[in-house]
Parts: structure tokens; C-alpha cells; sequence
């Protein structure tokens, strides 16, 4: 391995037009630094500078240096990143009047031939003016500068501030592990006789960085080691990717969900995966240095927890679940778990189910599953929260019941307490009544993104005992064309729709309401035949009281004559959907209680209809919490 000096030392490097431009940000710059200072007085791998000899010929440098050309294969990132970083001591020392540093650092930087000439080009001319503006001051940055000229900057001007705060000590050490301690293998393909374009090829195409769960483990390694732990990380590492590879959930992004959820759950934070590891490393680098009999048991207790919890993190989030429902869970629950996912909705309440999956049984399990799906529902696809709203209190819960041993009635009573500011059940109904369109087709046309859920979940509550429901469409084409319209989107037909509704604005106002949508399995055969042909018309394929037909298709006559839809038949139909949504998504939490007027359905007699929740199915409420406890503080501002 090479000394970055000894890289520099007679080598000038250029960057082929075909690598990407620089890259790097503020995290890859603190890697550097937190690397290096965490090896202190020994060296550090920085990894692989791949080069190819170029055809120019050798030169020698105003200091009689024999300087040879390569080309830089791979390495751009962190060579460009070196020169920046020591390109900002060099100035610091040259301000504070030590020259000498200054040159010894100005001859890596730098090559004299008459002149000064960077030892790092690149055939991109418009890149290479943007890293000498860098380093040099001139020529001008472009006038239009694009992402790669961008990170150069950003990087430059986050360094320069970093290095303005260091003192003479600062400043002689950081020269010091950058210059020396800082260690490269140096691959030169044309001597080893290697093809530079498959090279290029295979390390752009085959190479995996670092997962930031891999990254955590060699750092649990060194901890280990230092301290004399005896926690085994390599080991239990492996049999946490063992587990995510039995669930199928073992892809890079689900790697970094799974170490990210942990740690967050463990330590009571909410970090973004990318920050995991430094975050991590922030925490327990005292360990390397110094006793502390706390922290080394935190760190103990957070290793050994990462094969169980993959384990637990698998089941929660495989596609693949029902494989395990019969020896990972209850069948109450896999239904639970599996309407989450047809929500869409996996990741928002995931930290609070792997916890709870972990730590409960199977009863209690099956409780804070069925929550989930409550809460997930009324604040999320029916009040229409940001996903990341309330991400705190969701993490708090889990860490509670993950180190805490908390149970089913604490969650319970937690997510009573989030209902209540969120959505209350009555806010919940008068959403779903407030006559807005419901029917969604896509992100352009206005409509409610989980209208046929709750459109499938009204058949299946009407399925009887014994009989298979309906399937799920998991397309999100069937599940357009299996809502039915019954009074129907094309109402000016010039026939039985536009005599029956004349006024077509009213009929606008009508259509995509809740009451006038309905899951058919025929939706084709049904059309803008009148309503008395979709109820009953015994010759065609399909209608509504056809023994093949859905079970919300066979109530529609409940709701009518048979020889009339308009808008009290609509009215009427919803107001027995929203009683579903009373009995279904209701929880036992105060703010479910009351009654809840309908000011726009009226009965027979010409009264608001008046819905009155059953909430008492055994669980208790806990006792209000505060907001640093998971309740939100600006729950409207994050309404969308």
C-alpha cells in the first residue's frame, strides 16, 4: 500500500471523458474525517487507486522529478476529494505564515514545469476548469454550472469552513493522517497487462459499496476487539442477513430499512438511513478509548438484538408472508397484516409491528396488528396525513415495547390518544360524507387513492360465514374497472339516465360519491343500462341480483324501488357505508364515543341521520398523553 504522498509523488493523473463527474458530498468528506480519526496514530485503508499508464511520455518537473501521466480508472471521488481537503490546510498554513508546510503540500497538490499544473485534469474541459477554479481560484466557474461543479463547491466551501476552526495541533495532524496515514493500493492495469475498458466495465457494473448494516458491523467489530466484549458482531451479523435472505427481503434498500428501523427503535431516534452508520459511530466511539459500563451494555444489548429482530423485520415486510402465517403468526393477524399491505401504506406503523412481533405473543400481537390497520387507515388514507407525520411517536411506541416490554393495552392506548387529535371517528365519517369525489383513476383526476379498498372492504363485511369473498385486485388496472358507477359516469346518454337525472350538474354532484360506487365483478356487461336492467335483467350476462354477483351488487336493491336511483337512494346506501365504517374502523378510545350528526342524510321523516358508535370490545384507554409522547403538535400543518 501506498502513502497518498508516494500516489502523488511523480504521478499526474487524468479523468477519462466516460467516468461520471465528481459525486461526493458532505457525508463522503465526514467519512474521510471520521475514518482516519478513528485510526488515531495507526493507518488507514482508504482503498483501490486504479490507474493505466498513459502514452505520454515521461517528463521531469522543475525539481529534476521524473513525472509520468496515467489515467485514473477508478478513484476520481476520493483523490479529487484529498486534493480539496489538503488544498484548504495548504491556505490555512500559508495564512498563519508556515510556509514551509504550505510548500511540502503544495508539491501533492501540484507539479512546477515552468509553471504551477495540477496533478489531477480531466478530458472534460468544462469539469476541469470547474476543479482548477477550485483548487486555484480561476478560471470563473461556469456561469450555468451543472451537479458535478455543484458537489465540487458545496464540498469545497463545507472543508474550507471546517479547516478555518483548526488550530496549529489540528492542522499539523490532519496533514499528518491525510499525507501518510492515509493508505492506497495502487493498480496500474497497463503493467499488470489488464484491459482498461473491461476493468471499467466490472467496477462500474459489479461493485456494491459498503451497506451502511456492513459498515456498522466492522465498526462493531473494532469496538469488540478494543474493549474485549465478547459480542461476536461478524457472527451475528451473518445470521441477521441469514434471516432477511429466508424472508426474501435481503436486497440492498431492504438491508439499510432494516439496520435503519433498529437502530432508531433501540436508541429512540429518528435518523435517516443514509446517517445510520455515522450517527452510530458518533454514539459509541468512547467505547474505543473509554470504560463505560452503560454504553458497553447499550452495545451489547443492540447487537445481540439483530438476528431476532430480522427475523421478526422479515415477516413484517416479505411479500412472501403467507409462507410463514401458520408458524409466525395467528390468522386474525396475517388478515390484519395482509390489509396493511393492500393499503399500500407497510412502512408507516412497520417499526411498531416488528417490535410487537418480537415481543408479544401471539394474542397480543394480533391486537396491535388490528390497531395498525385502524390508525393507518382513518390518518393516512382517509384524513390524508404526509407519511412522515407523527414518524416520532411511532418510534417512541416501538422503542417502549422493544426495550420496555410494553403490551397490546399500552399501544392500544397510545394510538387512542393519536386518534383523538388526528382522526377521531367522527372525523373520519363526516370526511367520507362531505359529498367530495371519492372514485380515484390516477394521480391527475381528483378522488379519494384508496377508495377501493374501502370499497373491498365493505364486500368482504358482507361475505357470509363460509363463503370465499372476493379477490383482491392487485392491479391497479382491475381495480379501476371493478368499481362500478350506478349511476353511471356518462350520464348524458340521451336514453333512461339523462331523463332521469335532467340536470346534469346535479348528477355531476352525485356520481363519485361513496353511495353511487360499488365493487362489480362484471362492470362491463353492466354499462348505462337503466336501473331496473341492472338489478334485474334475468337475459343478460350480469346484473346486480345475478347469483354470481358481488355481495354488494345484491344489496343495492335494499336501497331502491327498483325503478329509481337518485340522490336519496345514494344517500341512503352511504349512510349504511359509513355505519360499516363505525362498526369497522371504530376503536375503543373516547374519541370514538358520541354521536355523530349527518346534517345532509336525512331519514324518511326528514332528520339528520344519526350514527352512534358500539365501541366496547374489551380494550382500555390509556391515560392522555403529552405531545412529547407521540401526540402531534401541528398535525393540521402536516395535513395534505
Amino acid at each position: 500500500m501506498k502513502k497518498f504522498s508516494e500516489i502523488c509523488s511523480g504521478h499526474c493523473f487524468v479523468i477519462p471523458e466516460n467516468q461520471r463527474g465528481f459525486s461526493w458530498g458532505i457525508d463522503e468528506v465526514n467519512d474521510i474525517f471520521n475514518d482516519l480519526d478513528l485510526a488515531d496514530t495507526q493507518s488507514h485503508y482508504m482503498g483501490p487507486i486504479i490507474v493505466t499508464r498513459t502514452s505520454e511520455p515521461d517528463f521531469q518537473d522543475d525539481t529534476l522529478t521524473t513525472t509520468a501521466e496515467f489515467t485514473l480508472e477508478d478513484g476520481q471521488q476520493r483523490i479529487t476529494t484529498f486534493f480539496i481537503i489538503i488544498n484548504e490546510i495548504k491556505k490555512k498554513f500559508e495564512n498563519l505564515g508556515r510556509s514551509l508546510e504550505a510548500q511540502e503540500l503544495e508539491r501533492i497538490i501540484f507539479f512546477k514545469k515552468g509553471q504551477l499544473h495540477l496533478r489531477l485534469s480531466n478530458k472534460n474541459p468544462h469539469l476541469d476548469a470547474s476543479f482548477s477554479h477550485i483548487v486555484c481560484g480561476n478560471p470563473p466557474l461556469p456561469a450555468n454550472p451543472t451537479a458535478p461543479v455543484m458537489a465540487l463547491k458545496k464540498v469545497s466551501e463545507y472543508v474550507g469552513n471546517k479547516i478555518m476552526n483548526m488550530n496549529d495541533a489540528d492542522l499539523l495532524t490532519w496533514k499528518h493522517r491525510l499525507t501518510n496515514q492515509a493508505k492506497f493500493i495502487w493498480v496500474d492495469l497497463a503493467a499488470e497487462g489488464v484491459n482498461r475498458y473491461l476493468t471499467f466495465d466490472a467496477i462500474n457494473s459489479r461493485g456494491l459499496p459498503l451497506s451502511e448494516f456492513d459498515k456498522i458491523k466492522n465498526f462493531c467489530i473494532l469496538v469488540d476487539q478494543m474493549r474485549n466484549l465478547a459480542t461476536f458482531p461478524e457472527n451475528c451479523w451473518y445470521k441477521a442477513i441469514t434471516e432477511l435472505e429466508k424472508f426474501k427481503v435481503s436486497s440492498r434498500p431492504n438491508e439499510a430499512a432494516f439496520i435503519g428501523d433498529l437502530y432508531n427503535v433501540f436508541h429512540d431516534e429518528n435518523i435517516s438511513q443514509g446517517n445510520v452508520h455515522s450517527e452510530f459511530v458518533k454514539k459509541y466511539r468512547r467505547l474505543l478509548t473509554t470504560t463505560d459500563v452503560a454504553l458497553e451494555n447499550d452495545f451489547r444489548d443492540f447487537v445481540s438484538l439483530w438476528e431476532k429482530y430480522a427475523e421478526s423485520f422479515g415477516f413484517i415486510t416479505t411479500k412472501s408472508r403467507q409462507a410463514h402465517y401458520a408458524s409466525m403468526c395467528s390468522a386474525e393477524a396475517s388478515a390484519w397484516l395482509d390489509r396493511i399491505d393492500n393499503m399500500e401504506l407497510p412502512t408507516i406503523t412497520r417499526v411498531i409491528l416488528t417490535s410487537s412481533h418480537f415481543r408479544m405473543e401471539e394474542g397480543e400481537f394480533e391486537r396491535v396488528a388490528r390497531a395498525c390497520e385502524i390508525y393507518t387507515f382513518r390518518v393516512y388514507a382517509v384524513m390524508r396525513y404526509r407519511k412522515d407525520n407523527n414518524s416520532k411517536g411511532i418510534i417512541k411506541l416501538a422503542n417502549e415495547v422493544l426495550r420496555l416490554n410494553k403490551d397490546s393495552a399500552h399501544v392500544m392506548g397510545r394510538i387512542c390518544n393519536w386518534l383523538r387529535s388526528l382522526a377521531s371517528l367522527k372525523q373520519v365519517i363526516l370526511k367520507l360524507a362531505d359529498g367530495e369525489p371519492k372514485y380515484y383513476y390516477d394521480q391527475y383526476v381528483k378522488g379519494w387513492q384508496h377508495c377501493y379498498y374501502f370499497l373491498y372492504e365493505y364486500e368482504i363485511g358482507f361475505s357470509p360465514v363460509g363463503v370465499a369473498p372476493l379477490p383482491w385486485e392487485a392491479e391497479k388496472t382491475q381495480k379501476i374497472n371493478s368499481q362500478e358507477h350506478i349511476l353511471p359516469q356518462n350520464h348524458r346518454d340521451g336514453a333512461w339516465w339523462e331523463d332521469h337525472w335532467p340536470n346534469a350538474d346535479e348528477a355531476e354532484k352525485y356520481k363519485h360519491r361513496l353511495g353511487n360506487l360499488v365493487i362489480s365483478v362484471n362492470n362491463s356487461a353492466l354499462g348505462r343500462k337503466s336501473i331496473d336492467k341492472k338489478i334485474n335483467d334475468t337475459a343478460a350476462a350480469h346484473y346486480y341480483n345475478h347469483p354470481n354477483a358481488s355481495n354488494s351488487e345484491k344489496r343495492i336493491s335494499f336501497f331502491t324501488t327498483g325503478t329509481e336511483w337518485r340522490p336519496h337512494n345514494i344517500l341512503k346506501r352511504e349512510v349504511e357505508m359509513l355505519e360499516f365504517v363505525a362498526r369497522r374502523w371504530s376503536i375503543p378510545c373516547s374519541c370514538d364515543s358520541g354521536q355523530i350528526v349527518l346534517e345532509d342524510h336525512v331519514n324518511d321523516d326528514g332528520n339528520s341521520i344519526i350514527i352512534t358508535p358500539n365501541i366496547n370490545d374489551g380494550y382500555e384507554e390509556e391515560e392522555e398523553l403529552s405531545s412529547e409522547n407521540g401526540k402531534s403538535d401541528d398535525c393540521n400543518d402536516d395535513q395534505i
